[in-house]
């Protein structure tokens, strides 16, 4: 739908606009269909779907993206700090 059209866009950008923004953590993205093989290496079967790697780690942990309001950015931004405050 037109809609969720818009939400990847608005979060590709903003984890683009993350990635400049933080250059101390690695952002990747796949695509399920152009890397299938890879992504069920990964264990991700749906999209969007987000892996945190702790510091030192190569155990992914699956988390969950809530936007409450503000720029996905800064909503990005602040999970990731959330997470990193927590491995610490």
């Amino acid at each position: 739908s037109k809609q969720s059209k818009i939400c990847v866009d608005d979060l590709q950008s903003a984890f683009a606009t993350v990635a400049e923004r933080r250059p101390d953590v690695a952002m990747v993205a796949l695509s399920t269909y152009k890397d299938k093989k890879l992504a069920a290496e990964l264990d991700v079967h749906n999209v969007p779907s987000f892996r945190f790697y702790p510091p030192n780690s190569d155990t992914p942990q699956s988390f969950s993206f809530v936007h409450y309001g503000g720029s996905y950015a800064d909503t990005i931004e602040n999970l990731i700090d959330k997470r990193l405050d927590a491995e610490l």
